[in-house]
């Protein structure tokens, strides 16, 4: 969003009826993530009182009202929603539709002498109005009730701001995937993408096929088929999750995947693979269509999203090249080759999904035989599938293997728990950009938004889900709502330490950063003033000189110390945070040493 439109908000802000602001100053030190378009500070603050009132009276509002109440409960406040009419309510809450700038979900929101206003277009513009009215209270361990006088009008970069959660090659219980919703809706991300099918299991009940609940489901990462626990989600659980999520403004895609990582399916329908090798991709036949369709005759009538995924990638061509039938139909449909079958049969169920209302989604191999212009791709070989889709008026969801693949090691890979084998900082999420620049105006436009993916193989347990997604998803956070040109990494991680104290104090088991300021650093005398800062607001630092792994017996960091480096060494400071709940991080590392002098010329 350009500057001067939001500029032109905040002159708005008298027409829209919520008075004028106190005297207002720049400030960049509130700790919102994501970075919100236009805000200014005011000098003074208003201290909430203990009776809390909240005015609301369309079903938008009052739904937005319930959960503000339940967050004042937790603070130790009494709250009560009241008439939009009341007198002197604390806070009021406003869906006034008109306002083309605020867009579906922007939000104004207004702290001042006179309490707290949140004004939008829409029920989702205060949901998210919320939500950065929930990060102005300080982080625990403080418990003030008081904010400071403040104007913020704001509003997403993108449409589509994502987060995937695979529960085939690890089941989690429902308790779990609602914790995941919450965390991403508390960031202003807005689309749940649920890897519900795979070769490892499946994981959502279809009554028109039970045995792929009881063979199925019988398995995950660690155990094949058959020799697992049967794991999947019922019907009524799956409404559930869909509830909770909507009242949290967040659309729950599901992923059916086909033709391949089907092996879950095949195992418990031996009919829907082609002889003579049994495989993890689908065969071309009629019964296979008939199963898939009524299989996702359920699936849409238990979501109620636009989008549903059919997944498409990574499909091996070995089993219908082998395959007499598949092998038939590619000649009765003139099909040159498996590729192009996998093209035929994705349209063939894009056409079904089109029929019934609904638009195709899929990986961006699906590009390779040919989908419509109105399915969605999702670019995760890269950015290639992407820009060739939006060329083609696709449009496209950006989520590259790399920066948005949070299944990555996120430290040293010498002591973080067994990830893929690849490494994504923090650093690398934030300084992602869904744009690509070789893009002309009309066909970004197409570019949707993006998406970040937590595959879990080697992610049994919530906690270690936990610890992979965060503090990642802040970073995406701030890639998809805050304009590329307004994004600051020294703000960010400033601003994220108070969401990290939010996260202990929650029990979330997010990984811990290293230090800020500790860095490689090459040395010009004979030592160096070594400096850093805690990334944990309250934790404590214990740290070594000589390379081996401190404890919270070595050395306690109190402030700058000075460290001796001889020419021809090397000095390696090894730093492990530890929480106040005495959780510690693995270890962050610097090297110091001298700067070679140059070779004195002859």
């Amino acid at each position: 969003m350009k500057r001067f439109v939001v500029r032109g908000l905040f002159a708005l802000v008298a027409v829209i009826g919520l008075g004028v602001a106190p005297p207002l100053r720049a400030v960049a030190a509130i700790a919102v993530i994501p970075q919100p378009a236009y805000m200014r500070v005011g000098n003074g603050s208003y201290a909430l009182p203990h009776e809390v009132t909240i005015a609301a009276s369309n079903a938008a509002e009052r739904d937005v009202a319930g959960q503000l109440s339940d967050f004042f409960r937790k603070r130790g406040l009494a709250a009560t929603i009241v008439p939009k009419n009341a007198a002197h309510a604390t806070v009021r809450l406003s869906v006034i539709a008109g306002d083309k700038a605020l867009g579906t979900e922007g939000y104004h929101l207004r702290v001042a002498r006179d309490g707290i206003g949140i004004t939008a277009n829409t029920g989702a513009g205060i949901f998210y109005g919320f939500q950065t009215l929930r990060q102005l209270f300080p982080a625990p361990p403080a418990t003030a009730n008081a904010l400071p006088y403040i104007v913020i009008t704001d509003r997403p970069a993108y449409r589509w701001r994502g987060v995937m959660l695979d529960v085939s090659r690890h089941f989690f219980p429902v308790s779990f995937v609602e914790q995941y919703i919450d965390i991403a809706s508390t960031y202003k991300l807005n689309t749940f993408h649920w890897h519900l099918t795979d070769d490892q299991g499946w994981r959502i009940q279809i009554k028109t096929y039970p045995r792929l609940t009881t063979v199925g489901s019988c398995g995950d990462y660690d155990h094949k088929l058959g020799s697992g626990p049967c794991r999947y989600y019922t019907q009524r659980q799956i409404r559930e999750v869909v509830a909770y999520a909507k009242k949290r403004y967040v659309t729950v895609i599901p992923e059916i995947e086909m033709p391949g990582h089907s092996r879950a399916a095949t195992t418990a329908y031996p009919e829907l693979a082609c002889k003579p090798i049994r495989s993890d991709v689908y065969c071309p036949s009629e019964t296979t269509f008939a199963f898939l369709q009524n299989v996702l005759a359920e699936v849409m009538r238990l979501f109620p999203s636009t989008d549903i995924h059919t997944g498409g990638d990574e499909v091996p061509k070995r089993p219908w090249n082998a395959s007499p039938f598949a092998r038939s139909v590619m000649k009765q449909h003139h099909l040159r080759n498996a590729h192009e079958l996998q093209g035929w049969f994705d349209r063939r169920i894009e056409r079904y999904l089109n029929a019934h209302g609904r638009t195709m989604i899929g990986w961006d191999e699906i590009l390779a035989g040919g989908v419509s212009k109105h399915a969605v791709v999702m670019s995760w070989r890269g950015t290639s599938g992407g820009i060739v889709a939006a060329t083609r008026s696709n449009d496209v969801v950006m989520t590259p293997d790399g920066p948005l693949y949070f299944d990555a090691y996120q430290g040293d890979r010498a002591w973080e728990p067994r990830a893929i084998n690849n490494h994504t900082t923090l650093r690398d999420v934030y300084d992602y950009d869904p744009a690509v620049d070789a893009l002309t105006a009309d066909q970004s436009r197409h570019i949707i938004g993006a998406q970040a993916n937590l595959w879990t193989e080697f992610i049994p347990t919530q906690q270690r889900a936990e610890y992979r997604l965060l503090p990642r998803l802040l970073a995406l956070a701030e890639d998809v709502w805050t304009p590329a040109a307004d994004k600051d990494w020294k703000s960010f991680v400033t601003r994220a330490s108070s969401q990290y104290a939010r996260f202990e104090a929650a029990g979330i088991t997010f990984w811990i950063p290293g230090p800020n300021g500790l860095e490689d650093t090459i040395v010009d005398g004979d030592s160096v003033h070594v400096a850093f800062t805690s990334a944990v607001p309250g934790a404590a630092m214990y740290y070594t000189t000589d390379g081996s792994y401190p404890t919270v017996r070595s050395a306690r960091y109190a402030g700058a110390f000075s460290l001796a480096v001889q020419r021809g060494e090397e000095r390696r400071v090894r730093v492990i945070t530890v929480l106040r709940s005495g959780r510690v991080s693995t270890p962050a590392d610097a090297t110091f040493s001298r700067r070679v002098a140059p070779l004195a010329k002859p």
